[in-house]
């Protein structure tokens, strides 16, 4: 769902939401990353953290380019910058993708490292090996008056793979952290998403899906 103010586009991850980020797209292209925080009052770091990187981005851009596509370019980092609801209710970190005419976001279950960079393509290698962590399914609670669908995830240790457990039994403690809520009922939901449980193998796939066939003209 777009950010009518910011104009940017919340996505959930995903592969088909990583992939979507690996075409062509118009340069600059800016990618943004942010470790952030749920609870008071180690949030109220993470607003100027994003300033200062922000101002990384401004810095490059303009080595290069007019003020006047600085500004458009930056505009939807600006505009987050003052939603004060949106740095109220942040979860463990935030990935920003603007281009011409294109700015997606994703409000990440995990932290990453901060970054801000302006290049010919989108740096999309963390939410790659995130993608690739991530486990979701759907859970079935029936009783004899009532039926409830419950959409899960769980997040597996990069390092190490995924934890030992039980096959048909949901994942607990660890590395693992299992979240139970209402699924998604909006076109293009992910709740009944399938991922593969292989970080190294699973992050090559996502890569080699998004090669074009054939030797490559550049």
């Amino acid at each position: 769902m777009a950010n009518a103010s910011s104009g940017i586009e919340w996505k959930t991850l995903s592969e088909d939401s990583v992939r979507s980020l690996l075409g062509p797209q118009p340069t600059p292209c800016l990618s943004l990353y942010l470790p952030t925080h749920r609870n008071v009052p180690e949030n109220r770091v993470d607003r100027p953290r994003y300033r200062h990187l922000v101002e990384s981005l401004e810095l490059a851009l303009a080595l290069a380019r007019p003020r006047a596509d600085v500004e458009r370019l930056l505009h939807p980092f600006r505009v987050l910058d003052g939603d004060h609801a949106f740095w109220e209710h942040t979860h463990d970190g935030l990935a920003i993708f603007a281009a011409d005419g294109l700015a997606r976001g994703f409000v990440l279950e995990r932290p990453v490292a901060p970054l801000a960079l302006v290049t010919n393509r989108f740096h999309v290698l963390p939410l790659v090996r995130l993608a690739a962590a991530l486990e979701r399914w759907t859970v079935l609670a029936l009783t004899s008056r009532v039926a409830i669908v419950y959409a899960t995830e769980a997040w597996h240790d990069l390092a190490g793979g995924p934890a030992a457990r039980r096959p048909g039994s949901l994942p607990s403690g660890g590395s693992n952290r299992c979240r139970s809520r209402p699924p998604s009922r909006g076109p293009g939901s992910s709740a009944a998403t399938s991922l593969t449980r292989r970080s190294a193998s699973h992050t090559a796939s996502i890569w080699a899906k998004a090669r074009p066939a054939g030797p490559s003209r550049r």
